[in-house]
């Protein structure tokens, strides 16, 4: 006989404290676990099911196991691990570095030789290592073309999976202006950040008074990030910002520090998180519906 098993199943209990997600407000803010699940799994014909961490931690890992245990019914735990090669890759030989010249045909155009002549620099002042390129599939083969010039060749890559990994080893990164930039500082990437227009798009910056372009900046209310424009977006100027970044010391202290505070920073002004918000308006949508 086949076994009918829930691949995906998650249980929390707030005391544990450490699920940013699950805040007081919310309906589900109580206990939720193999007794809460066992009458579901018999009503829906289930034999068992498979437990999904809540939270980021050891700990979470450690309390699924346990249960996993204890219930017969739970016969698998995906839980969180830090792996130790990824963890200790940024602080590793060759160092990686991620470019990410943009996701338009136009910016690429106007970004790729620079990126590529500042690496060629880089490597020249602080020695080897490793590019990866995250890319998307419609710029795929215009990105490889113009990369094939680099004088450091990178590791292109596509998806979001292999985007993030590149993330996580990543010990800096250049990237365009856009929301790449505020990805990268979540994940906690020291970066410099870059964008070139067209001289009749420039003229916009007599009418736009802000003091960045750059998303973590703008929310940081700091140029935390060094940002290089137009005229001064050159390959010597890029270089200069990313040697910095790739070595111990006060510029790369300084931005760690800062991207360290953007967590907090994006939580909403009643004290939840985007994620929290999200989640109670589709618990809230469900509720509606089931009147």
């Amino acid at each position: 006989m086949t076994a009918r098993i829930d691949a995906h199943q998650h249980f929390w209990h707030p005391s544990r404290g450490d699920y940013g997600w699950l805040t007081p407000d919310l309906p589900i803010c109580r206990p939720y676990g193999p007794a809460e699940l066992s009458a579901h799994l018999r009503h829906c014909g289930f034999d068992g099911t498979v437990l999904v961490q809540a939270a980021p931690t050891l700990q979470e890992t450690e309390y699924l196991l346990g249960i996993a245990d204890a219930t017969p019914f739970v016969l698998g735990v995906v839980g969180w691990a830090e792996f130790a090669e990824e963890a200790g890759r940024r602080d590793a030989g060759p160092p990686a570095l991620v470019a990410l010249p943009g996701s338009r045909r136009s910016e690429i155009r106007r970004l790729m030789a620079d990126f590529g002549a500042a690496l060629g620099l880089l490597r020249e002042r602080v020695g080897p290592f490793d590019v990866v390129l995250p890319t998307l599939p419609h710029i795929e083969a215009e990105v490889s073309a113009r990369a094939a010039s680099w004088p450091v060749q990178p590791k292109i890559v596509l998806g979001e999976a292999a985007k993030y990994a590149a993330f996580r080893t990543a010990r800096a990164a250049l990237a365009a202006s856009g929301t790449a930039t505020l990805e990268l500082a979540l994940a906690g990437v020291p970066l410099v950040g870059a964008y070139k227009v067209g001289i009749v798009e420039e003229q916009l910056k007599y009418l736009i008074k802000v003091p960045s372009i750059l998303l973590p900046n703008l929310i940081l209310g700091d140029r935390a990030i060094p940002e290089k424009l137009q005229r001064d977006c050159t390959p010597k100027t890029l270089a200069a910002e990313l040697q910095a970044l790739m070595r111990d010391g006060p510029e790369r202290s300084a931005q760690l520090e800062a991207l360290a505070r953007l967590d907090g920073l994006m939580r909403l002004g009643d004290g939840l998180t985007p994620s929290a918000h999200a989640a109670r308006a589709v618990i809230e949508t469900i509720a509606r519906r089931e009147r």
